[in-house]
């Protein structure tokens, strides 16, 4: 027998997380809570991006900075999504178990939103001949991004809905497909419209995606 022993498992990041000489990957990059069973799988993701951010720096330096900046940001994006669903998992055992294990972990859910602020719609409540359009809430910027084994500056695409920014779905530009979608046009014609672009099958995967995300919603 012994005396009890205990480890500090406290998540933690790293403030700097990229620098011109050196690159932090997994738990020297950030941590996230034992309980969220995610820490394997977040560090090998870090180390399968941080492969091509290195690869950027190192056959194209002229992309260094957003390089650099692609792995800032989704390192912020990570921390930040892992602390809110944190907050939320302890927030909802410590209201059926209020014991200052999970009410201390829990923190000020205050400011953390319980459901997103779009919600998608249901999954398919509407016609094939439905006027359909894309969404208001819609933005579409330009921001580094994984293309093939480099860091490129792309288009991309924003909505509440999404976790940051997204350029391709299926492999495919995505706002290269919006951008060739007219005003309204009815949702059964989504896949005639990409057919230049995409096979049909493919296509009407994407228009699903975006109709269960709430990037396209019934036409006013």
């Amino acid at each position: 027998c012994s005396d009890p022993a205990a480890c500090d498992a406290a998540s933690h990041h790293a403030e700097n997380p990229i620098g011109d000489h050196y690159i932090r990957l997994g738990d020297s990059c950030f941590s996230v809570d034992p309980l969220s069973s995610q820490g394997v799988h977040l560090a090998l993701q870090s180390g399968l991006q941080g492969a091509i951010v290195v690869n950027t720096i190192l056959r194209k330096p002229e992309n260094t900075e957003a390089a650099q900046q692609f792995f800032r940001m989704r390192i912020a994006e990570w921390i930040g999504r892992y602390t809110r669903r944190t907050k939320q998992e302890y927030a909802r055992v410590s209201a059926v178990c209020s014991n200052s294990f999970w009410r201390e972990r829990r923190g000020d859910t205050s400011e953390i939103a319980i459901s997103p602020p779009h919600p998608p719609l249901e999954l398919s409540p509407r016609e094939p001949l439905d006027q359909v359009a894309l969404s208001p809430y819609l933005m579409i910027d330009m921001a580094p991004v994984i293309d093939g084994v480099f860091v490129e500056v792309r288009h991309v695409l924003r909505h509440p809905n999404i976790d940051g920014a997204i350029a391709y779905v299926e492999g495919v530009d995505l706002v290269r497909l919006l951008c060739a979608l007219p005003e309204t046009f009815a949702y059964c014609d989504i896949p005639k419209i990409w057919r230049g672009h995409i096979p049909l099958a493919v296509g009407d995967r994407i228009a699903s995606w975006l109709w269960n995300s709430r990037i396209l919603v019934p036409a006013t």
